[in-house]
């Protein structure tokens, strides 16, 4: 889920983010590119070193996501769950307002499209 969202998502639409960055600071073509690829790691790299730093282990884990990792959890879980939501709650013929940080959202509604919004979450949102 996370490549098919947030690769997608992101090559979309890494221009114009990194169109907003660059208003505070200074991105080369070159580190553009560099920061495309971070945003669309689905793989860890890892290092396994004892205490004087000799290296025993290293490699890669595939589809998971460090603690931590600023285009992956805050900034990756706003964008994907902004995206779900947007997605459930597309058409919808009322009013709405979505409110994500992370991943943490709300949805604003007049109480009489409760039923509606419930549906549209459950229906198109919910992964079991």
């Amino acid at each position: 889920m996370i490549t098919s969202v947030d690769n997608y998502y992101i090559q979309l639409v890494s221009t114009a983010i990194i169109t907003k960055m660059r208003k505070y600071i200074h991105i080369s073509a070159a580190m553009e590119q560099s920061l495309v690829k971070a945003m669309t790691l689905t793989n860890v790299p890892y290092i396994v070193r004892d205490k004087k730093g000799k290296i025993y282990e290293r490699g890669k884990i595939d589809g998971t996501v460090r603690s931590g990792d600023a285009t992956k959890t805050t900034f990756g879980n706003t964008l994907r769950v902004s995206m779900y939501l947007e997605y459930a709650m597309l058409g919808a013929p009322y009013d709405f307002i979505v409110w994500v940080s992370g991943d943490d959202a709300s949805v604003w509604f007049e109480q009489q499209h409760e039923e509606d919004v419930l549906h549209r979450m459950f229906t198109r949102a919910y992964v079991r």
